[in-house]
């Protein structure tokens, strides 16, 4: 265990409250915490952080990256059987699956962005 899982823990906390109080860099810093957090071989605060990350993502308008780390997570929680998180991850999933197929509706074939009235 060690100081170096609390470090990355307490950096992943503060890279939280910098996401949900606007700061621009806080994606980064929670992508950095996380792999801080495994580096130390820690795996218990992975699913919230990437649960966290994908929602920061979600909000920078990253919609395909939120689903890849929320695909990253559901491949990791399917084999620790970790599920305390599962929930709110398919929420997200959903949320950016539907934002991704409303996108899909308004782009013509060629790439154009059609109105819809």
């Amino acid at each position: 265990m060690g100081f170096k899982q609390w470090i990355a823990q307490a950096k992943l906390q503060l890279a939280r409250v910098a996401d949900l109080t606007g700061d621009p860099d806080a994606l980064g810093a929670l992508q950095q915490a996380i792999f801080e957090y495994q580096q130390a071989d820690m795996v218990l605060a992975r699913p919230y952080a990437q649960v966290w990350i994908a929602e920061a993502m979600i909000r920078k308008g990253q919609w395909r990256a939120a689903l890849q780390e929320l695909d990253d997570l559901r491949e990791f929680t399917t084999k620790s059987k970790e599920q305390y998180y599962d929930t709110i991850a398919q929420d997200l999933r959903e949320q950016a699956l539907r934002h991704l197929a409303d996108e899909d509706t308004s782009t013509d074939r060629l790439g154009g962005v059609v109105r819809l009235t």
